[in-house]
């Protein structure tokens, strides 16, 4: 989009597709209105055909996770290496559902790094957004967390996701 618009000003404006509530597209594509040097483009984001996932490992902590992404403050996330890919890559979008299995926002991949759980840096713990956002919150939770699951080793490996919001999910 830079590429094609240079250096102009960007105005971007996003709201759900027009159209009957009956149309089978309301509610599951978005246009986003760019403006720049007077010009606008339309871009629409049929999100309904990307794949999903949800934070956590049951529907209330599904809930907290993507409200902070919502919020602003969630912007990383990790998993066990063990668990696999889980159809993370950097540079695709993916839709993060709440607890009850509504899509919620449009989040793209921008880094996705392996470390060792005890190599978990205080920037990364900020990113996750949880807590009070220290190394020593994000330590506990995480803990227990993959605990829960019987996962957890200090020396275990993560994927450690960085993304960022590319569309949040008005109607769902």
């Amino acid at each position: 989009m830079q590429r094609l618009l240079g250096s102009s000003r960007l105005s971007v404006q996003a709201q759900p597709s027009r159209g009957a509530a009956d149309n089978e597209d309301f509610g599951r594509r978005s246009t986003v209105n760019v403006v720049a040097g007077g010009t606008i483009v339309c871009i629409v984001m049929d999100w309904q055909s990307l794949e999903t996932f949800s934070f956590g490992d049951r529907p209330s902590l599904a809930d907290e996770l993507v409200g902070l992404v919502l919020e602003g403050k969630k912007r990383a996330t990790c998993w066990a290496v063990s668990e696999g890919l889980k159809g993370a890559a950097v540079g695709k979008p993916m839709v993060a559902l709440d607890g009850k299995n509504r899509p919620r926002v449009v989040l793209k991949t921008i880094e996705l790094t392996q470390r060792r759980f005890d190599q978990v840096d205080e920037a990364f713990a900020y990113d996750e957004g949880e807590g009070d956002r220290s190394l020593a919150y994000w330590r506990d939770a995480h803990k227990r967390y993959f605990s829960r699951a019987g996962l957890f080793e200090t020396q275990m490996m993560l994927w450690c996701e960085r993304f960022r919001v590319e569309h949040v999910i008005e109607r769902y």
